[in-house]
């Protein structure tokens, strides 16, 4: 390391020293960052608490000890602000039946936001969608009347929409 915090590469050696004085936050290992957001609203206005779990690791750690240096190396926080981002723009079905899509989308974000730094991010996944109990209720009647329609209709019984 010079005096103004950089790290130099030459040789394998230096790798191995640079490794042992690296901060423990930048040591190359797989690590699991858990983040929740409350009451988020989604696109369509909907307040949700989203739970999601992001598995990285330091794949540089010349990259990552400089970016931690600066103030650079947070993980948590690139993730938790692409986690709020995919709810602010996805809708709650897209949240709760396209859980792929949205996924490899936020992954994609933290990723890219992130490989300067040195860090791989190998998945980035949404848990749990806590939906609010007065939300869940005028899901649940909506798809019971739908099911009455449609069992109605199968047994030729007109029901009045």
């Amino acid at each position: 390391m010079t005096a103004h915090g950089t790290v130099r590469h030459d040789d394998a050696a230096d790798d191995k020293r640079s490794l042992a004085a690296a901060p423990a936050a930048v040591r190359p290992r797989c690590r699991l960052t858990a983040l929740h957001v409350e009451h988020q609203s989604t696109r369509d206005a909907v307040a949700l608490d989203v739970a999601a779990v992001v598995c990285w690791h330091v794949h540089d750690v010349q990259q990552a000890t400089v970016a931690f240096q600066r103030g650079r190396f947070d993980v948590a926080s690139v993730a938790l602000a692409a986690l709020r981002t995919t709810v602010v723009t996805s809708m709650l079905a897209s949240l709760l039946c396209e859980r792929c899509t949205v996924d490899r989308s936020m992954r994609l974000t933290i990723r890219r936001k992130t490989a300067r730094a040195g860090i791989t991010v190998h998945s980035a996944e949404i848990r749990e969608v806590n939906v609010p109990a007065d939300v869940q209720a005028r899901c649940d009647a909506a798809l019971l009347a739908e099911l009455w329609r449609c069992r109605s209709s199968r047994a030729g019984i007109a029901v009045a929409a």
